[in-house]
């Protein structure tokens, strides 16, 4: 799975163990990586690390 950046830049994300994924940016080390979480039920969202550290790392699944 990618996930794209608003510059169109890919990052492949890498199953970790059960719901969370890592991902690393370009040009760090390879030992630097950043964490995702999946968290489904009545309020499916996705946790992005790093952005949460900035209080804005929680994505909902909007309605359709």
């Amino acid at each position: 799975m990618d996930a794209a950046t608003p510059d169109g830049a890919l990052y492949a994300l890498r199953h970790w163990d059960a719901d969370n994924f890592i991902y690393r940016y370009k040009g760090e080390a390879d030992r630097t990586a950043r964490g995702v979480k999946f968290t489904l039920g009545d309020k499916p969202q996705v946790l992005v690390e790093n952005l949460a550290l900035e209080g804005n790392g929680v994505f909902l699944r909007a309605d359709h």
